[in-house]
């Protein structure tokens, strides 16, 4: 167990500079993707990805200065991802903002499924302080991505502030995300929790969207 108090660094060392460098961190986020998907957290280890990757253990700390790290590149991908998934759903979109709010929260919600080194790492968020900034960091991307369209009038927008309005939308997504998360083995709770989102968000959005 590491000493809540001490701080870690989470800054990647070197960066790639050639395909084979760029092959040899895909390598460590794999590894550590299909460790996470397959066993708990607790024993995952920098020499245990190392070991996985089939790589000696100096190459992740090449890269990677500790496991925390390499967690937070694997956020990193899962941000992308979110962002990528609900840009689809927008470029496609046919309908209201509610069913592009429902495609959206559809759209990450496989993310989770897809992936479960996203779960993990998202767990892991709620428990590590520098993770837990890099999650509020991803936060206030999102709310900036929602803002954005709404400043430009996209869905009829109509309010005070954008970013004040974007921003509880996201507060409201991750609090209802992180008890689906919490309770993932049990479908019926996740269910029930996820109808509960789209009522809440709805029901506070219909305030400002048209």
């Amino acid at each position: 167990m590491r000493d809540q108090t001490m701080p870690i660094d989470l800054d990647r060392r070197a960066q790639p500079q050639q395909k084979r460098a760029e092959n040899r961190i895909e390598s460590i986020l794999d590894a550590t993707k299909n460790m996470l998907a397959r066993m708990p957290v607790d024993d995952i280890t920098t020499s245990a990805v190392a070991q996985e990757a089939g790589i000696p253990v100096g190459t992740v700390y090449r890269y990677f200065p500790n496991i925390y790290a390499v967690y937070s590149a694997i956020f990193a991908r899962f941000n992308q991802d979110a962002i990528a998934v609900m840009m689809a759903e927008e470029a496609g979109r046919t309908g209201g903002w509610q069913d592009e709010l429902a495609a959206d929260l559809s759209g990450v919600t496989r993310l989770f499924q897809d992936q479960p080194a996203y779960r993990a790492v998202y767990l892991l968020t709620l428990t590590t302080r520098e993770l837990t900034s890099v999650r509020e960091t991803w936060n206030a991307q999102l709310a900036e991505h929602l803002a954005r369209g709404w400043r430009e009038g996209d869905d009829g927008f109509s309010g005070p502030d954008a970013n004040i309005v974007a921003r509880m939308v996201v507060e409201i997504f991750t609090a209802a995300q992180t008890q689906i998360l919490r309770n993932w083995g049990d479908k019926a709770t996740c269910d029930a929790i996820a109808k509960e989102r789209i009522i809440a968000l709805e029901g506070y959005l219909q305030n400002y969207l048209h």
